[in-house]
């Protein structure tokens, strides 16, 4: 579904924030982590009015289609894959 995708967009976005070296890469990823929570929001909003019960969450077999093959965490991801830009 996609606010699962939103839910892996917001992570990056934060990472992003936290670990880039470059100001204008904080920002961005500050800007799109607010509008990635706004449209989780939106969509959970949605959700309840609909089906009257939480989103379901993301299975680690969804989760690893979308961020890709490796088991670590996103927050574990370092070296270079970071920076340059």
């Amino acid at each position: 579904m996609i606010f699962r995708r939103y839910g892996v967009g917001l992570q990056l976005a934060q990472l992003a924030a936290v670990r880039s070296r470059a100001s204008e890469v904080q920002d961005l990823g500050m800007l799109m982590a607010a509008e990635h929570q706004a449209e989780i929001a939106r969509m959970h909003t949605w959700w309840q009015s609909w089906f009257q019960g939480d989103m379901p969450g993301i299975t680690a077999q969804a989760y690893q289609q979308m961020v890709g093959a490796t088991p670590r965490p996103l927050e574990a991801v370092g070296g270079g894959g970071w920076e340059p830009i």
